[in-house]
């Protein structure tokens, strides 16, 4: 899904690298981005360098959307459980609330109750334009991943905590 969705993109087969270090919010879409996905092990030192008693700096903050319990859930400042048929939706109206240019569909009815906290990540994400990242877990669908790319550009996080590269580079 990830890989479909850069093609549809880019035009290329590109993957994200995130850049944790740099990042002073991170919003999670169903991503395990501490435990089970891919470079985790990785992302994990990374994120958790700036929680750590030695680190300078204000701490990161951790918003996690997701359908079952994860580590990374429980890591999160905030974490909102949400069924995978309505994430989409809801990052739809992330999309719009944040401007990305040509975002579709009618996301504002799927927030409900959790429009309090729709708004807190929208103006915490505006706030940290190129110090932040948001992910999507490899099993929301090419639809998610695309608005995730479309978001990360909106802010201005590509090339700061966000950079793309071929997944077959050094081959």
């Amino acid at each position: 899904n990830a890989r479909k969705a850069a093609v549809a993109a880019f035009g290329e087969d590109v993957q994200p690298i995130y850049r944790f270090e740099n990042a002073d919010v991170v919003l999670a879409i169903d991503a395990d981005f501490l435990c089970t996905d891919s470079g985790a092990v990785r992302y994990a030192h990374d994120f958790m360098a700036r929680r750590g008693v030695e680190s300078e700096g204000r701490p990161n903050r951790l918003y996690v959307i997701e359908s079952a319990y994860s580590p990374t859930g429980a890591a999160a400042d905030h974490r909102l459980r949400l069924s995978a048929r309505r994430t989409q939706s809801f990052i739809q109206a992330l999309s719009q609330r944040l401007g990305v240019s040509g975002a579709f569909g009618d996301g504002e009815v799927a927030l409900g109750v959790h429009a309090k906290w729709h708004d807190a990540v929208a103006a915490d994400l505006r706030e940290h334009r190129g110090r932040s990242i948001v992910l999507a877990g490899e099993q929301q669908p090419p639809s998610v991943h695309a608005l995730v790319h479309v978001i990360n550009a909106t802010l201005g996080n590509v090339g700061e905590t966000v950079v793309y590269a071929s997944p077959h580079a050094g081959e």
